[in-house]
């Protein structure tokens, strides 16, 4: 899967890999990272990676208009 990231992000891109406990008195495992610092053994099953977007995108109004976000302007 880091190796599928990595095509759209680069490799010194941000992500967190979170793994929650499977006993309520331990505490879930976050691991923050690169996708080159990303290693098989930081990936399990259970494990949510969290992959925040490489850029900030601007508001598309016309679809969000469209999506009834806002109100068309008039």
């Amino acid at each position: 899967m880091v190796e599928r990231l990595k095509v759209p992000y680069s490799p010194t891109h941000s992500i967190v890999i979170y793994e929650a406990s499977a006993h309520p008195l331990f505490p879930p495992t976050i691991v923050h990272v690169t996708l080159a610092e990303a290693r098989p053994e930081h990936l399990t099953p259970m494990c949510t990676i969290d992959v925040p977007p490489s850029t900030h995108r601007t508001l598309n109004r016309t679809l969000a208009e469209r999506l009834g976000f806002f109100a068309p302007v008039a």
